[in-house]
């Protein structure tokens, strides 16, 4: 009988690769983000029709494009508000630029701002008066890194790309040979270095862009769909991820005390407010292309969302508010809903201004009708 074969034991594989990572990780000198587990959350657009439809998350970019006074600015420090009051220990740079940031537009807002270093605290909006990329990146890239390590958030507003540019471009005379440097160069460069810093320590960058028309020899040439009117960027259109792009204002557009009444009067049909269009170019839901619109009350200062004007409007649209001329009346159901919750609600409102006027004093009653 054959003697059987025994089958040698094969030794124990050491896996090095572990080991090896490990150390290439921890190597001081290393570029990655690894060791950083931020979660990002949801930051509110401070308006209930676009946060239904646009959700915007820290650690994003946000872009904002359209034409002159069509309210960028103002929802780009909306958004950077609430930015603060939802992330502790945050701060926003606010980047001027295009150098005609308003002391009205900062009014406005009721945020602080402040130029002064040595005054930019938790809380407040550091304005860098400054186009010169160079100088922008070098700040951002070190105050990302030293606010996270101190326990904090940063939001950044540029506004605009449109207007950023080289050193070595500044450094020229305007008839000397400068290096081309278009938006879509300066972009790309930008976000390499900033976009890892903005996502991993849980920032918000805010891009706004201008609108500009593209210039055709053939009026009929085709052009290619595009994801924004304005520059089009590859880097801006690819790294942001919500979109938005502010249509220009017509007479339509503004929110008077009567809408059957054409003339706008100070007196007999007063001027109450803006429906601002919007259409959603990218986003995180699948809204992208839909378009809306958010109600903005003239004169207001902070958040000039017309919230009570977006609540009037859904609970019309959900039959459960009838208008009959000036008059809005809240349904039945409505309160005895309110009822049940020891909620005190007045039934009849003459005029959208009376309306959104109770709501305003009524902050209870309003959360509870938007919750």
């Amino acid at each position: 009988m054959a003697k059987k074969t025994e089958t040698p034991a094969i030794p124990e594989q050491v896996d090095h690769s572990k080991t090896l990572m490990n150390k290439m990780l921890n190597d001081k000198d290393a570029h990655h983000y690894n060791f950083f587990n931020t979660k990002p959350v949801l930051i509110t657009s401070g308006s209930l029709i676009l946060d239904n439809f646009a959700k915007v998350k820290s650690g994003t970019v946000l872009r904002m494009g359209g034409p002159a006074e069509v309210g960028k600015t103002s929802q780009a420090l909306l958004y950077a508000d609430n930015y603060m009051k939802t992330l502790p220990k945050s701060k926003v740079i606010y980047v001027n630029a295009e150098s005609k940031f308003s002391e009205e537009i900062q009014a406005r807002t009721g945020m602080k701002f402040v130029t002064d270093s040595t005054q930019w605290e938790y809380g407040t909006v550091f304005v860098l008066q400054s186009n010169c990329l160079d100088t922008i990146c070098d700040i951002l890239q070190g105050m990302y890194k030293q606010i996270y390590e101190d326990g904090g958030h940063l939001c950044v507003i540029i506004d605009s790309v449109d207007m950023l540019t080289l050193k070595s471009n500044l450094d020229k005379g305007i008839g000397e040979n400068k290096r081309p440097a278009g938006v879509n160069f300066m972009t790309k460069e930008m976000f390499r270095q900033l976009c890892g810093p903005n996502m991993f320590f849980n920032g918000l960058m805010i891009i706004i862009t201008q609108y500009s028309g593209t210039f055709k020899i053939d009026q009929y040439e085709k052009e290619a769909p595009s994801l924004m009117e304005g520059n089009k960027t590859h880097a801006l259109n690819h790294q942001a991820s919500v979109a938005l792009y502010y249509r220009p204002r017509n007479f339509g557009s503004y929110i008077k005390e009567n809408d059957e009444k054409k003339p706008i009067d100070p007196v007999t049909n007063k001027l109450l407010g803006i429906n601002v269009k919007i259409d959603i170019r990218k986003s995180l839901d699948d809204t992208s292309g839909m378009t809306i619109e958010v109600p903005i009350r003239i004169g207001r200062i902070g958040s000039a969302i017309w919230t009570e004007k977006e609540l009037l409007d859904t609970l019309i649209t959900m039959a459960l508010v009838t208008r009959n001329g000036s008059w809005i009346t809240i349904s039945d159901e409505i309160i005895k809903w309110a009822d049940d919750a020891k909620i005190e609600l007045k039934a009849k409102h003459q005029g959208t201004e009376q309306f959104s006027d109770y709501f305003t004093s009524n902050q209870t009653a309003l959360q509870w009708l938007v919750e």
